[in-house]
């Protein structure tokens, strides 16, 4: 259970550090951010692996969040939201 736990808080991580690192540096976020959502012809691996985890990005986010939660429930949730607990 640990180790799942653990895993899984890990790709929750991870998850927000590969949404971090496909934003443009120094530039508008949208209008350079959209080509990322597209695949072109020209680079079709590359597009292919950064697309592919942009599209399924928020249900692979979700899912690790519920790993965490459904491992690491009395290690982890219970005392970080106590005071939110009915």
């Amino acid at each position: 259970m640990w180790i799942l736990g653990i895993v899984s808080l890990l790709w929750f991580f991870d998850c927000f550090i590969g949404a971090y690192l496909t934003f443009p540096r120094g530039h508008p976020v949208f209008r350079r951010w959209w080509p990322a959502w597209t695949v072109r012809y020209t680079r079709v691996n590359y597009d292919l692996h950064r697309a592919g985890g942009l599209w399924p990005w928020l249900l692979l986010a979700v899912m690790a969040l519920s790993g965490v939660y459904f491992n690491l429930n009395q290690e982890l949730f219970m005392p970080a939201l106590g005071p939110w607990r009915p």
